[in-house]
């Protein structure tokens, strides 16, 4: 048996580009060659964004977010709630982002249904997913994908009005899609040096990723190296409003619950809460804020501080509701810092940069100091968009990174000839046909390893001649037969096919854990 990788396709036509094989083409291409339009699509939870940049040899190019968006005339904002609300007599027609008020009954936190067994933490209320989906009209990806297209087609018009249509059309356009977590350029300092290690902490409204980087040079470029496999959990901010919302549930008591969310009340206390609570909690517990039900007519809970429709929240209330999700973020910025100095040997954190909305929070932000006093914690500048910014940047020469670390492997277990050198202490097996030691499989066994498909083939189709008689030292007759195991990688999954001379004979794609 040989086992190779299947060459890379040529044609544009039947290839999938992945987001790896965007960064790779366009990292490779070079700021002096002709005019570009790199165009980056951060695609969140709880809200979504489009960043852009004209690259052309006489200037440095300058990385803009999309602010005008349908439905939010008026109004200047980098990101577009992620929501989607179809016809429910066409599902191809629907409404999405700033088109939705508080009276649409539409879908949200569509990202998180696309992996649904994802673990969800135990302070958040369950059972919504599988819901949610029933709702939807159509499969996951094709919503996401309506609502991705409606985004870029809006953002495409509006970066087409602000140069020449002919200086437009004139650009080559290279397409990115922001991965977890990237560092926004504007977060650099003169002072970085080879050598220095930081975290970005990127928190949005669903997840929350980590990932870190060491300074390989800062001369011609800046190269990145990543230090450990980055790591997340469902601690985004969405979290906090579904809190809230269980919060006034208790405060009010499930009759009603179920009415104040029929009310338009109920949208103006939850955007209340979503825009003046979070973002200015600071962790005093001295601080109040007040929550208004106009025109709810509850029942007064005075002892509760519920009163006349307005909800005097304590910052003990407030605390209650984000202290999980912290404690949750601390946890992994925490569990990130002790891999690196376990890989490393020692502590080479210097700097954890705090993107995404909920990175945004001075709460987050001064309990993630508190966590780690020797480290200085960065919020750069507009860390709401950074990660979309940053996903634009990411595709030019400035910055590289050079090195990563895989979060998952996906290998073949095969009968390998026993080598006493690599393989002593293993337990080991004699083949029946040639009488030699073979060492079992996996070669490094641990818990974390497990079984993700078998291929099995078909044989019949393959040339008789191509089969050998021997005679193994069992005694038995035995057939040997010479193929490749292929492996391609260059679509969006992972196809593992026998091949003899040429030709596929059965195959098997791996389900990505």
């Amino acid at each position: 048996m040989a086992f190779r990788f299947a060459p890379l396709s040529n044609s544009s036509s039947k290839r999938t580009y992945t987001t790896e094989d965007a960064s790779a083409s366009l990292g490779a291409m070079s700021l002096d060659n002709e005019d570009r339009l790199i165009i980056a699509l951060d695609f969140g939870t709880t809200y979504s964004g489009v960043a852009y940049c004209f690259c052309n040899p006489s200037s440095k190019p300058e990385v803009r977010p999309v602010v005008d968006w349908v439905g939010l005339e008026g109004r200047t904002q980098p990101k577009v709630p992620t929501a989607i609300l179809y016809d429910p007599r066409d599902s191809t027609k629907f409404k999405w982002g700033g088109q939705l008020t508080w009276r649409d009954d539409h879908v949200q936190g569509v990202k998180l249904l696309l992996d649904s067994k994802q673990a969800r933490p135990s302070y958040l209320p369950s059972n919504s997913a599988k819901r949610e989906m029933k709702r939807l009209p159509k499969d996951v990806v094709d919503v996401v994908a309506d609502f991705m297209k409606a985004m870029y087609e809006h953002a495409l018009e509006k970066i087409a009005s602000k140069v020449p249509r002919d200086y437009f059309h004139l650009c080559e356009k290279s397409f990115v899609l922001s991965v977890p977590a990237v560092w926004s350029d504007k977060a650099k300092e003169k002072t970085i040096q080879t050598g220095d290690c930081f975290v970005v902490c990127d928190a949005g409204g669903g997840t929350v990723d980590l990932i870190s980087y060491e300074v390989v040079s800062t001369e011609p470029t800046l190269d990145l190296a990543e230090l450990v496999p980055g790591k997340g959990n469902m601690s985004g901010s969405l979290g906090l409003n579904m809190r809230f919302a269980a919060a006034v549930r208790d405060l009010i008591g499930d009759e009603e619950w179920f009415r104040l969310k029929t009310l338009s009340a109920w949208a103006l206390a939850e955007r209340q809460f979503d825009q003046e609570v979070k973002t200015s909690f600071t962790g005093d517990s001295d601080d109040d804020f007040i929550i208004n039900f106009p025109g709810a007519r509850l029942d007064d809970n005075v002892d509760e501080g519920l009163e006349r429709d307005s909800w005097f929240m304590s910052g003990e209330t407030v605390h209650d509701i984000f202290k999980p999700l912290i404690s949750d973020i601390i946890g992994l910025v925490n569990d990130q810092v002790e891999a690196v100095t376990e890989e490393k040997g020692y502590n080479p954190i210097n700097c954890i940069f705090l993107v995404g909305g909920f990175g945004s929070s001075q709460y987050l932000k001064s309990r993630i100091e508190d966590e780690n006093p020797d480290v200085q914690v960065i919020q750069p500048e507009d860390a709401w968009a950074a990660i979309v910014k940053g996903a634009a940047l990411s595709r030019l020469s400035y910055t590289n990174v050079v090195s990563t670390k895989a979060t998952r492997h996906y290998g073949v277990s095969s009968w390998s000839k026993y080598e006493p050198a690599v393989d002593k202490g293993r337990p080991t097996s004699i083949s029946p046909v040639t009488g030699q030691v073979r060492a079992e499989r996996p070669q490094h066994p641990t818990k974390d390893v497990k079984l993700n498909c078998i291929l099995k083939s078909d044989l019949t189709t393959v040339d008789r001649s191509r089969f050998k008689e021997v005679v193994g030292i069992d005694g038995r007759e035995w057939l040997k037969v010479q193929y490749d195991l292929v492996i391609s990688t260059t679509d969006a999954a992972m196809k593992f096919w026998l091949e003899f001379d040429g030709k596929e004979a059965g195959s098997i794609l791996a389900t990505y854990a």
